[in-house]
């Protein structure tokens, strides 16, 4: 991202500079029948489900408290 400060100074609609990083995407959980047919192929067992997971999403969130 490129800025042009004007003479009269920086304007007020510019936004502060963000830091690069990187996001990881994913989801609370990939075990969801609702997902079968749209995330994963009908015919997948659903014990490939992690795996076909892996290879749309980067992270998944693990609850380990119940």
């Amino acid at each position: 991202m490129s800025r042009t400060i004007s003479p009269s100074g920086p304007r007020s609609d510019e936004r502060p500079a963000t830091r690069v990083g990187t996001a990881h995407v994913g989801c609370s959980g990939w075990h969801y029948q609702s997902w079968r047919g749209i995330v994963y192929p009908e015919a997948l067992p659903t014990s490939a489900w992690l795996r076909a997971y892996t290879a749309r999403f980067s992270t998944v969130e693990l609850n380990n408290s119940f």
